[in-house]
């Protein structure tokens, strides 16, 4: 027996939107029991690019128990990542002499890199910033490539690494 000569009048369907589903069941805790959904604070859109600095951004470096040398462009009270996280971000390396050695905004497409396979310097830096953050990093041989060097990006042995890098987004 198909449906319609079972129950009648064939009903269609309304598919709503996430926005009007919460308007929906806001509506419906409002007629349940009274309450009002909260108004949340709006949220300021984040800002990208590696050139767009707080203007209170510190002119000198800090330096952690490790060696790693960071200073914070923009804060982020965003959500940060951890070790085991995933991160997308655009960065800049360098050397101490100013060779650019990698660069993904040259790409035009941020990378997606999981932060625990990166160099040290990299897994200690970037959770000190939330999502949305910029933070110029010294990175001494120890917490990067070391003895060894990286042949494939032109870094030397025991060279110090001097990133910038942004944090689009965490995952």
């Amino acid at each position: 027996m198909n449906m319609q000569k079972r129950f009648g009048k064939r009903r269609s369907t309304v598919v709503l939107g996430m926005d009007d589903r919460l308007r929906f069941w806001g509506c419906v805790l409002v007629a349940c029991c009274g309450c009002q959904p909260q108004a949340s604070a709006p949220v300021a859109p984040l800002r990208f690019g590696p050139n767009l600095v707080d203007a209170d951004a510190p002119k000198e470096f800090s330096t952690t128990a490790s060696g790693l040398q960071y200073r914070i462009l923009r804060k982020s009270d965003q959500i940060k990542p951890t070790a085991a996280g995933i991160v997308v971000v655009h960065y800049r390396g360098r050397l101490s002499d100013g060779t650019v050695f990698v660069n993904s905004y040259e790409g035009g497409k941020p990378q997606q890199v999981a932060l625990g396979k990166t160099i040290q310097g990299w897994q200690e830096g970037l959770q000190l910033i939330g999502r949305g953050g910029l933070i110029d990093l010294k990175i001494p041989p120890e917490l990067a490539y070391g003895e060894a060097g990286f042949v494939d990006f032109s870094i030397p042995p025991n060279a110090v690494l001097r990133y910038r890098i942004e944090l689009i987004d965490v995952r």
